[in-house]
């Protein structure tokens, strides 16, 4: 005896409906597993080559960089006793920009004995336009010639170091993170 199978709208909708989830669920734990793999990755691929040479417990030199206006200044001269956030970026880096705006965002909250510098590879007439296009409100250096990216190999964008009072690098960081702010940067340097 063949039964019958009653499909009613209700039964449809909830059927569609588990189908629509069960995508839904696919595709976020999709995404999680790729964002997690590309962490995995990028991790593995910066202990391999490393972001910079620059470590924990190195000294930064008094190197001499360019202001916008084309005098030297050496970077003791302009931080002094101060602890710093060193930016190294490109002009031409996506991330940079990220970080110059989250920074612009929150520089008010720095406080008055940490201070934050950036510094590029590029020429000193892209960095000044630059610095007028993203309106930088912090000191904007250049490295002409690239002879400090190129003696402590920064290749990739953007870098951040934490350095003390003492001129000693506290921390360095590799890459732009939404998710960290400059309290956080800060909080470190204040812990060391």
């Amino acid at each position: 005896m063949a039964s019958e199978i009653k499909i009613t709208k209700k039964f449809i909708a909830l059927f569609f409906a588990g189908i629509v989830l069960a995508v839904f669920l696919g595709i976020v734990a999709g995404q999680y597993f790729t964002q997690w793999r590309m962490r995995q990755a990028q991790e593995k691929l910066l202990k391999e080559h490393p972001a910079t040479t620059l470590k924990e417990g190195d000294i930064i030199p008094n190197f001499s960089f360019a202001n916008l206006d084309g005098s030297e200044e050496k970077i003791y001269q302009l931080l002094q006793f101060n602890k710093a956030v060193m930016m190294f970026m490109n002009t031409g880096c996506g991330f940079c920009a990220k970080e110059i705006e989250k920074w612009k965002a929150e520089i008010a909250s720095l406080p008055p004995d940490v201070k934050l510098v950036a510094i590029a590879n590029d020429s000193l007439n892209k960095l000044a336009a630059y610095s007028q296009e993203k309106q930088v409100d912090f000191p904007l250096l250049c490295d002409q010639g690239g002879k400090f990216f190129e003696m402590y190999e920064i290749n990739s964008f953007p870098v951040l170091v934490l350095v003390d009072s003492n001129k000693k690098v506290v921390k360095v960081m590799s890459g732009f993170d939404p998710k960290k702010k400059v309290k956080d940067y800060v909080k470190t340097l204040a812990m060391k």
